[in-house]
């Protein structure tokens, strides 16, 4: 073989594989896209979360410790009332229709 045609092999076989890594790099950034959106949603979810969790833990504390919070829970839950207090229905409540 000639130093030419060796020459031109070695091109030919470096340009093969410039190619397959540049193929390569491309598949790595468009997966390396992917993940950084499903990170961005999933830290958005964390904060969504811990948001949640931090309300939840604040009505907790209520719960168990302010009085008025008890009291209003009990009566949304369960319906009941004070000591000489009247339950309306939603019927006694709601505006008559016209005859």
């Amino acid at each position: 073989m000639g130093a030419g045609k060796l020459k031109l092999v070695l091109n030919t076989l470096l340009i093969l594989a410039f190619l397959v890594v540049a193929r390569d790099f491309m598949i790595y950034k468009k997966k390396s896209r992917v993940f950084e959106s499903e990170v961005e949603e999933l830290e958005e979810q964390i904060f969504q979360l811990r948001r949640e969790a931090d309300t939840l833990r604040e009505r907790v504390r209520k719960l168990e410790t302010d009085p008025a919070t008890i009291e209003r829970e009990v009566r949304n839950r369960f319906g009941m009332v004070a000591p000489g207090e009247e339950v309306l229905s939603d019927t006694e409540t709601a505006p008559r229709a016209k005859r």
